[in-house]
């Protein structure tokens, strides 16, 4: 679960990285019409860093979506271990009773492959957006902090006010 959210995180923060890197690379476009020398120039200097982006995003998007299937496996191996436990721990009468009348061991088996869902893929793509809301609040605050003040002013309130 730890490489799971090492990969979620650095898999978010490639977007806004990336973000940064395409203003980078239109900044060296931009101030350097004229001049076809100095914008391959400035261009060197910034491909380098999308490659290496790149090179990192690619197993930490591997590691994000492997690691958090494996842990809801092993998770839902372990519920339906408990819930076997359970069932066999209980009267044979009272599990007639349970399949005849209600079927609610049906029920829990198919809320397991939910909680499976939840944790393979929900969780991991929330570290991921967390991570890209975070690592974009903090480049913008380092790129352009007035700016970025500018728009924490803006941030909706409490509505229970």
């Amino acid at each position: 679960m730890a490489l799971g959210t090492l990969g979620s995180i650095i898999h978010g923060t490639a977007q806004p990285i990336g973000y940064l890197l395409l203003g980078k690379a239109l900044n060296a476009f931009g101030s350097n019409i004229g001049d076809d020398a100095a914008m391959v120039k400035a261009l060197d200097k910034v491909i380098p860093f999308v490659w290496y982006m790149a090179i990192a995003t690619f197993p930490a998007g591997i590691l994000e979506v492997g690691c958090w299937m494996y842990a809801s496996e092993r998770q839902l191996a372990r519920l339906r271990f408990a819930f076997l436990e359970a069932v066999l721990s209980q009267d044979v009468g009272a599990l007639i009773q349970i399949y005849q009348v209600e079927k609610s061991s049906l029920e829990s088996l198919t809320t397991m492959s939910i909680i499976q869902d939840a944790i393979g893929e929900k969780l991991g793509h929330f570290l991921s957006s967390f991570a890209t809301f975070f690592s974009g609040i903090l480049i913008a605050a380092i790129c352009c902090w007035e700016v970025a003040l500018l728009s924490l002013l803006v941030v909706p309130k409490d509505s229970c006010d």
